[in-house]
């Protein structure tokens, strides 16, 4: 697979940087295994952009307007066991995380560069000012292990950089840290960063993320016959937006389950189904969940 890239933070307070230049004629990434898909959601609003301002923040990027979120959709009934995320759960999911700017995309020199040029992302932290920098070595930011191991994080950027501009793969779900509550689902009135935090922490204490991703929704049964009974089956539904109730929750959710389109609603658990994605297509995940 091609892989996918990443724009935020990995914890719910402190300073954002947003995910950058997204070109829409090339969002979609085609990825390798059963679950990947297209959003058919082409008419809605698109994302702001940066505020060339000198504040520190990176103007190159987009923002994720919680308005560029603000889509209905209506369901209907279906007979899937009720789940909700408590809210306590999603809000512990992200205590224990460093407080981390977005990857930095860099050249084969190390170079910053445009996000969706880049051959690699590295650690950032933040420096004087307010400044994104690259992080300093020994440092919480530049050692913490968002996908098992410092080694399987750098497997997945060197591997996944680029491949869709401006999605920033770690830390995971800064992509919708300023992205407004979820509008639809279990998770519903919670801010979105929480409820794909709270998936996060699932994959991560469940290992589920580590093999293929799609065992987080359907647990060991094919996909043709999920039934959202994964081990973070509830996580990810309320990450995707998908109501329970919804006759064709499990369906939507296969069939977006790892969309790499911002405007899609539930872009918060697809764009992290895809970071685990691009871990496994790449074999960057040993059998304790680390480095290869």
């Amino acid at each position: 697979m091609d892989g996918a890239v990443v724009a935020g933070r990995g914890c719910a307070t402190g300073r954002y940087v947003a995910a950058a230049c997204v070109a829409a004629a090339a969002l979609v990434a085609v990825m390798a295994g059963a679950c990947g898909g297209s959003t058919g959601r082409e008419g809605l609003a698109q994302p702001g952009q940066g505020d060339g301002g000198d504040d520190g923040e990176a103007d190159a990027t987009t923002a994720f307007d919680a308005g560029t979120f603000d889509v209905g959709i209506q369901y209907v009934d279906r007979n899937l066991p009720e789940v909700v995320v408590p809210p306590e759960a999603a809000v512990e999911a992200g205590s224990a995380y460093p407080d981390c700017p977005p990857f930095i995309p860099v050249d084969g020199t190390g170079h910053p560069v445009t996000p969706g040029t880049e051959v690699d992302q590295v650690p950032s932290d933040y420096g004087a000012g307010g400044a994104v920098v690259p992080a300093a070595d020994g440092g919480a930011c530049a050692t913490y292990p968002w996908l098992g191991s410092v080694a399987a994080d750098r497997c997945v950027t060197s591997n996944a950089a680029g491949g869709v501009p401006g999605l920033m793969l770690l830390p995971p779900c800064n992509w919708v840290l300023d992205a407004g509550p979820a509008l639809q689902g279990t998770g519903s009135g919670l801010p979105r960063y929480q409820v794909c935090l709270a998936l996060y922490a699932c994959m991560m204490k469940t290992g589920c993320g580590f093999g293929s991703v799609n065992s987080c929704l359907c647990g060991s049964g094919s996909t043709s016959e999920c039934d959202a009974s994964g081990p973070c089956g509830v996580q990810e539904l309320a990450a995707l937006e998908y109501a329970p109730t919804d006759p064709l929750a499990v369906h939507d959710a296969l069939t977006n389950y790892t969309d790499t389109a911002p405007l899609f609603p539930g872009y918060g658990g697809s764009a992290l189904n895809t970071v685990f994605q691009a871990g496994e297509s790449n074999h960057c995940f040993g059998a304790d969940g680390g480095g290869p």
